[in-house]
């Protein structure tokens, strides 16, 4: 707010008694409660008027203090308008109906603002002079990811002002109807901001921004004039179901260009507000794919700098300072990975996020067969879920999101019958490593989650708490529940659930803050270092496999590949020596083996060492580049020493890819001809490719060894270059470093060039099912078919 601004505010709080620290509305009598609301409500209307966002400030004020005892008031406001509009003023009455809409819209109780609108006659009574009135239709589309439609009504109440201002000069300059009307409120133009971001936001997560989307540019939205359909029709526009489909029609330049312009007046109007600079980084990223502009390293700082501004704006005092700053973290991860990643990697992110928006858009908790099936297997550690069904969008987000982090869990997905539920829950909880509870007012009245936390107690389990109230300490928790839920929802829990909750947790119990949206992911970092650091054996164990051969030359029989395959730490090395004339080898011995083995256990004992440190990608690609530098070094160092033993014959080295976890992706870096490839169902996708396949398969000249290390090896301006460690610091050049995301069922085969023709050109089901040895085996003649009978 200006400086104008704030002095109006402090007037209007000196002008009535809720200045008053000993203020209560408790003491009042229901009907005396009842004038101070409004006369509080007309005095900020008076003063403020109730379109500049001035009256919400005031009143969150009050409510901070009185909860949802205000609400009852509020509602009488606007009975008693209806019934004697004489009397009441109309413009107080909106006051109120517009500050219930938004109560809903803050504590995220969006079954309550779906009542409030499309039950209660007040936006047919307010729509025509109050174009706010559309306001609280555009929260409840936001909080149910309908970003296109709230973006329609947030732009039919600025069609509505500027028409209102044509229409009504007089009445746009004073205070009639104790109103002030403007044409220029930020607050909506930053809703049609927040909006567009997310429709493209929405696009860019489902791939849609790869795709040429048809759109009519003689109408840029798929109604218009929203405004003058009728309550009936409004409501049927914001009816969820299960087919819900986002309009791509909304997904254009003209929407971009608007948005842009709206959140420049928005940093001019207020540069300290951090959510402006985080809402122009956006339009920037979206912007440059929407367009398939290139994203370069300027944009990419332009972006940093304007999210760096925003985090520094933020008050670290804040209860969701954490929660906040993680956003901006998260979509700077999503840019970089962008800049990363490869258009089949992006696809691979396809399926989580369309799961994810299905349970957004579901009305009612699913049936069995659609809820999230539970990822703990046999007799693997798992969690246990105990939550409310009330809660389930929230709750079934944070599953997907732990079995897409390999995070073991259990919960009642499957109907239990009648007796067997007790048998079978009580079973689960004994055997669980861990409990992880959603705390809400449902899960507070739920009697089946009563008996589960007594099974909890009698079996001594560890229980992680996650917040779905946004006030961290059970005692807030517990207060802010009695005080402001329904009076039904407060009449069912009961004095045991109370003795047993404050029994299990206190305030001193550190409490995992949940943001009310349901696709937030924040917290579920916070979970996760929670259960590696004390329940680790809950993280889905890796399960893998190796096995090296010697080369199946007939006369060549020292082996030179050499493996690591460290499951409890997630790392894994695949290395192959490239010697390859017999005269070289020395009592069935080949150095090539010695540069494979030195390379790998420096790279390994660095990467071990270090992986505690990185947090994400970022720091993981840092990480390899050194780790590379070391073992190259190493590998230098034992040549050197050992140089006379391969003098006049071919300098040794090895080709290698390294691999390792990091949450729920693979990182890894290759170099040569060893290959990754991924399978999932019966695709596969091969994520780091041979940089030999142009030399070796197109040229023909792979026994041509002085021109390929005169010319290719570690050589970067050659066209046709790939790399070798073989202490060579160019090597580096040729080091190719990404991820991949993990997905449950994921399997991941690392392979030297022995293999790989099998794996990447057989069908999947030709050897998915089978050993290492019977892969062998099945390369052995995949090579005689593709006439390579020397691999």
């Amino acid at each position: 707010m200006n400086k104008f601004e704030h002095e109006l505010v402090e007037f209007i709080f000196k002008e009535t008694e809720y200045n008053n620290n000993d203020f209560c509305l408790d003491d009042y009598k229901h009907k005396d409660a009842h004038k101070l609301v409004y006369n509080f409500l007309k005095v900020i209307v008076d003063n403020a008027g109730c379109n500049d966002y001035i009256f919400v400030y005031a009143i969150t004020k009050l409510e901070e203090k009185h909860g949802k005892y205000m609400l009852p008031y509020l509602f009488e406001i606007l009975d008693n308008y209806c019934n004697y509009p004489d009397y009441f003023d109309e413009a107080v009455a909106f006051a109120a109906y517009y500050n219930i809409g938004l109560h809903y819209y803050r504590y995220y109780q969006i079954k309550e603002l779906y009542d409030f609108i499309t039950k209660c006659p007040y936006l047919g009574i307010f729509r025509e002079k109050y174009p706010l009135a559309f306001d609280s239709i555009g929260r409840y589309c936001s909080m149910n990811g309908m970003f296109d439609r709230m973006l329609l009504f947030d732009h039919a109440i600025i069609r509505n002002l500027k028409k209102f201002k044509k229409e009504n000069k007089e009445a746009f300059n004073t205070t009639k109807y104790g109103y002030v009307q403007t044409g220029d409120n930020v607050a909506v133009k930053i809703g049609i901001v927040t909006a567009t971001c997310s429709i493209f936001e929405q696009s860019f997560i489902r791939g849609l921004l790869d795709k040429n989307i048809k759109s009519d540019d003689n109408n840029h939205f798929s109604i218009d004039h929203v405004e003058n359909l009728s309550t009936d029709k409004l409501n049927e526009l914001i009816e969820l179901h299960d087919n819900y489909n986002m309009d791509v029609s909304l997904i254009n330049n003209e929407n971009l260009n608007i948005a842009m312009e709206y959140v420049m007046q928005a940093i001019d109007y207020n540069p300290t507000y951090p959510k402006y600079p985080f809402l122009k980084a956006q339009l920037l990223f979206y912007k440059a794919i929407y367009n398939k502009e290139l994203i370069d390293f300027n944009l990419l700082a332009q972006i940093k700098e304007l999210l760096a501004k925003a985090k520094s704006l933020e008050n670290v005092k804040a209860n969701d300072y954490e929660l906040r700053v993680s956003k901006y973290d998260l979509f700077l991860r999503r840019v970089e990975s962008y800049m990363e990643r490869s258009y089949t990697q992006n696809k691979m992110d396809l399926e989580y996020y369309r799961i994810k928006d299905e349970i957004i858009h579901m009305q009612s908790c699913p049936p069995p067969q659609k809820r999230i099936k539970p990822s703990v297997h046999g007799s693997d550690s798992y969690a246990f879920i105990s939550y409310s069904t009330m809660d389930f969008k929230s709750v079934y987000c944070d599953l997907l999101g732990f079995k897409n982090r390999g995070i073991n869990f259990w919960y009642d997905a499957e109907v239990i019958p009648g007796e067997q539920w007790h048998k079978v829950i009580e079973e689960k909880i004994k055997n669980a490593s861990c409990i992880i509870c959603y705390l809400s007012a449902s899960f507070l009245k739920s009697h089946a989650i009563l008996k589960e936390l007594s099974l909890f107690k009698k079996y001594n389990k560890p229980i992680i708490w996650v917040d779905l109230t946004g006030k961290k300490q059970i005692s807030k928790i517990l207060i802010d529940i009695l005080r402001n839920s329904d009076i039904d929802i407060v009449n069912q829990i009961s004095s045991d659930m109370l003795n047993i909750i404050t029994e299990l947790v206190d305030d001193d119990v550190d409490m995992i803050t949940r943001d009310l949206d349901p696709q937030a992911e924040a917290h579920i970092d916070r979970i996760e270092k929670v259960i590696k650091k004390k329940f680790n054996d809950v993280i889905k164990t890796l399960y893998s496999e190796h096995l090296t051969i010697k080369n199946n030359k007939a006369d060549f029989i020292p082996n030179e590949d050499y493996v690591i395959s460290d499951s409890r730490n997630g790392i894994f090395i695949v290395m192959d020596g490239i010697s390859r004339k017999k005269e070289e080898y020395k009592n069935n011995q080949s150095i090539a083996y010695d540069v494979s083995k030195t390379f790998a256990d420096k790279i390994y004992s660095y990467i071990k060492d270090e992986l505690v440190k990185c947090k994400d990608f970022s720091d993981a690609k840092l990480m390899l580049i050194d780790a590379f530098k070391t073992a190259n070094k190493k590998v230098d160092d034992m040549l050197d020493s050992r140089k006379n033993e391969f003098k006049g014959y071919e300098y040794p080295g090895a080709v290698g890819i390294v691999a390792f976890t990091l949450n729920n992706i693979l990182c890894y870096g290759a170099v040569g001809d060893c290959m990754g490839i991924l399978v999932r169902g019966n695709n596969k996708i091969i994520f780091s490719p041979k940089q030999t396949t142009f030399t070796f398969d197109i040229l023909k000249n792979e026994k041509q060894r002085d021109l390929l290390y005169n010319e290719y090896v570690n050589i970067k301006k050659s066209p046709y270059g790939y790399g070798v460690i073989n202490g060579d610091k160019n090597a580096i050049d040729y080091f190719n470093i990404s991820y991949i995301n993990l997905d449950l069922g994921d399997v991941i085969y690392l392979v030297s060039d022995g293999v790989s023709d099998l794996i990447e050109y057989a069908k999947v089901s030709s050897y998915i099912n089978l050993s290492l040895e019977e892969i062998i085996e099945e390369s052995i003649i995949q090579d005689k078919l593709m006439n390579k009978p020397y691999l």
